[in-house]
């Protein structure tokens, strides 16, 4: 979490304001649209993920 300091790194509460401006989504009917930041996947076959391991955009 960027907000908040972590070992030698400071707080960085800007980092996610951009994304954040950019990203909405409306996440039911009769609200407007919501910051959202995140990362999404859909799972095509269970197992491990490893470092090195190849990644699809969908």
């Amino acid at each position: 979490m960027p907000t908040l300091a972590h070992g030698p790194l400071p707080r960085a509460p800007q980092a996610l304001r951009r994304p954040a401006e950019r990203n909405r989504v409306v996440p039911l009917p009769g609200l407007g649209p919501q910051p959202c930041v995140g990362a999404y996947a859909v799972v095509v076959r269970g197992g491990r993920v490893a470092v090195g391991d190849r990644v699809e955009p969908a």
